[in-house]
């Protein structure tokens, strides 16, 4: 699982492989059991501030925001439309979900976390 996010790390927030890094994050996601603590994620923290700064937050129940959240996902894992455009904050944000999971991240997960902190605005 640690391969997986490390992998989805190197391939799509460096290298623009956003389906690569999209399913690698959420193979490890599902794999992974949910952490301990309960200091809010680097996902927690980012999805706050998307869905502050759209004035979404309120708009969708629980289960339609995981819809919306996993469409991209979804679509590598099973297939559908023909062609699908994958944003880079949709992979950014599967990867920081699937390194919500870990108590203890590793120094290229903090340093990809950083990263999305500082260019969440951009994605």
């Amino acid at each position: 699982m640690l391969n997986n996010v490390c992998f989805a790390l190197n391939s799509g927030h460096s290298k623009g492989k956003f389906d690569v890094a999209i399913t690698l994050a959420g193979a490890a996601e599902g794999m992974l059991k949910e952490r301990t603590t309960k200091i809010p994620s680097i996902f927690e923290i980012a999805l706050f501030l998307r869905t502050a700064e759209e004035g979404t937050r309120d708009l969708f129940s629980k289960k339609e925001l995981i819809v919306f959240l996993n469409a991209e996902r979804d679509w590598l894992k099973h297939g559908g439309e023909a062609e699908m455009e994958i944003p880079c904050l949709v992979a950014a944000m599967t990867v920081a979900r699937a390194i919500s999971k870990f108590d203890q991240p590793s120094s290229k997960m903090r340093e990809f976390s950083n990263w999305l902190k500082k260019n969440i605005d951009r994605l």
